[in-house]
């Protein structure tokens, strides 16, 4: 399983990687929603982890569902 991480904040992104990694699911941290889109052309994630930071968390979500599936979670 691969889940794809967004946060703006590096702390909060390896903190993250390093837990979901050591119970066995590929973590890969996007540092941006533009980075995050791109990859997900390639190989889309399984499900996606998105912190709210700054407000922009409507944005986010509609960028992020544009470029994946419905069935894939967005926490």
């Amino acid at each position: 399983m691969q889940v794809a991480l967004l946060s703006r904040r590096p702390v909060v992104n390896q903190f993250l990687v390093d837990m979901l990694n050591r119970g066995g699911i590929e973590a890969v941290s996007q540092i941006s929603i533009a980075a995050f889109r791109q990859q997900a052309r390639v190989q889309p994630p399984d499900a996606v982890i998105l912190e709210d930071a700054g407000g922009t968390l409507a944005e986010d979500l509609g960028l992020i569902r544009s470029c994946i599936s419905s069935q894939v979670p967005v926490l």
